[in-house]
């Protein structure tokens, strides 16, 4: 790929960086947590003097993408509108999924995803991990000396984290 940009197209020069690094330093930061909600999964990757720590990085497969297809499947079994299901996938991620404790959001999620029928891993998302387990899970893996700042400097990335007060919210339980 590289060879292809520089021999074909005349690029100069090319960096290949984490983007967990990269958001830190846009922040004008060296150390952050970062918190990237995507479609496909949520990611919170430590970043400590611009270098990401891989053992301490935690994914979970539940985000917008899985959440909107479950939804959508049961409204579509009942024979309810696909708009109805990713207005009631937003709701449930903006409300309950990303800061709440793991049981409460299993509990929230058990009442929306039981009786889906053809979906194996229903029962899979509701166990995973919340985002708030996430993050203190995840600077806990990280040297000691760090906490204080990691819990400081908390920066949420992607199209969920978007929602209004999440960043209050996740710093008033990760506290």
């Amino acid at each position: 790929m590289t060879q292809l940009l520089c021999e074909e197209f005349n690029v100069p020069s090319l960096i290949i960086a984490n983007s967990a690094v990269l958001t830190t330093l846009a922040s004008c930061r060296t150390t952050a947590l970062v918190v990237d909600c995507g479609g496909g999964s949520t990611i919170v990757t430590p970043v400590v003097h611009c270098r990401s720590l891989a053992q301490a990085v935690i994914s979970s497969p539940v985000a917008g993408e899985v959440l909107t297809d479950c939804l959508t499947r049961r409204l579509e079994n009942n024979g309810q509108l696909l708009k109805i299901g990713r207005k009631a996938t937003e709701t449930i991620t903006r409300g309950n999924l990303l800061v709440q404790s793991r049981k409460n959001c299993a509990d929230s999620l058990k009442l929306h995803i039981t009786e889906i029928d053809g979906i194996e891993n229903a029962e899979n998302i509701a166990s995973h991990t919340g985002l708030t387990e996430m993050v203190i899970n995840c600077i806990n893996k990280c040297e000691g000396c760090h906490h204080a700042e990691l819990y400081s400097n908390i920066l949420l990335t992607g199209g969920p984290t978007s929602e209004p007060q999440l960043k209050e919210r996740l710093q008033k339980d990760v506290q």
